[in-house]
C-alpha cells in the first residue's frame, strides 16, 4: 500500500496543474543553415491549437531567400551562382506532440515536436531576370523546440524544422526553353524565434 501511495505521488507531480485546450499565435524570424542554403533569412508565422493532452495541430507559413535553391557549383556558364536570385515560401499543416511542464496556465515550458506535410514554393531568378522559373512542389518538413511563457497570455517560442521537397525541382526556363543543369538542393534547415500569443 506504501509503495503504491509513492507511485501516485509522482504520477501526480508529473500531471499539469491545471489543463485546457488552447490557442498559440507566433510570429517569427530566424536563420537557413544546411548546404548551399546556409546564411538565408526567413520569417513567418504559425498559428496552433493543442488539446486538454499532450497533441495539437499548426499551420505554419514561412518566407526564405538568399540562394535556398542555387547550385552547388562554384559557377554556372562562368557566372558566380549568387548571380540567382532564389526565395522559397513554405505552407504546412503540421500535427504537435507536446508536453506542458508547469500546466497550461500562467509561468511554464512545453517542449514540443512538429512534422506535417505542405507546398514549398520555389522562385529563381537570374541572367537579368532572362531567367524566371517558379514551382509549386510537395513537401514535409520534422522538428521541434519549446514554448516558455511567462503569463498567462505571453511568451517565447524557439524552434528547428527541417524541410524536403518531395516533388523533384524542374528548371526548365520559361523564357530560355532550355534546361539548366543546376544542382538543386532539395532539403533545408530552418531556426526561427519569436513571441508567443496564447488564448
Amino acid at each position: 500500500m506504501g509503495k503504491l501511495l509513492v507511485v501516485a505521488a509522482l504520477a501526480w507531480t508529473l500531471v499539469p496543474s491545471t489543463a485546457r485546450a488552447e490557442w498559440l499565435f507566433t510570429p517569427n524570424v530566424g536563420g537557413v543553415f544546411g548546404g548551399p542554403a546556409a546564411g538565408g533569412a526567413t520569417w513567418g508565422a504559425t498559428i496552433g491549437w493543442m488539446g486538454d493532452g499532450i497533441l495539437g495541430a499548426e499551420a505554419d507559413l514561412g518566407f526564405a531567400s538568399n540562394n535556398l535553391l542555387t547550385t552547388t557549383e562554384a559557377n554556372f556558364f562562368g557566372i558566380d551562382k549568387d548571380f540567382f536570385d532564389a526565395r522559397v515560401g513554405t505552407v504546412m499543416g503540421n500535427a504537435l506532440v507536446g508536453y506542458p511542464i508547469g500546466g497550461t496556465t500562467g509561468e511554464g515550458v512545453t517542449p514540443f515536436f512538429a512534422g506535417g506535410l505542405g507546398l514549398i514554393r520555389t522562385n529563381v531568378q537570374g541572367l537579368d531576370e532572362l531567367f524566371d522559373r517558379s514551382e509549386n512542389l510537395f513537401g514535409l518538413s520534422l522538428g521541434g523546440g519549446a514554448y516558455g511563457f511567462v503569463t498567462d497570455t505571453f511568451g517565447f517560442r524557439g524552434d528547428v524544422r527541417w524541410y524536403y521537397s518531395i516533388t523533384d525541382p524542374d528548371l526548365e526556363s520559361d523564357l530560355l526553353d532550355i534546361d539548366l543543369p543546376l544542382d538543386i538542393d532539395r532539403t533545408f534547415w530552418r531556426a526561427t524565434g519569436g513571441v508567443t500569443f496564447r488564448w
